[in-house]
């Protein structure tokens, strides 16, 4: 099951391997970035919004 997170109004998805995408808008592939850990994905979505 994956789990879903919402971090400053951005989604991040936990996949079934344990990586996370985190995406810019609502599940749009336009500018959707994996990564490792969860404060990894966070970490990007401060970068998209600052």
């Amino acid at each position: 099951m994956k789990n879903e997170f919402t971090y400053r109004n951005r989604q991040i998805i936990e996949t079934t391997n344990g990586t996370f995408q985190a995406f810019y808008s609502n599940y749009s592939s336009n500018l959707t970035k994996h990564f490792k850990t969860l404060e990894l994905a966070k970490k990007q979505i401060d970068k998209w919004l600052d």
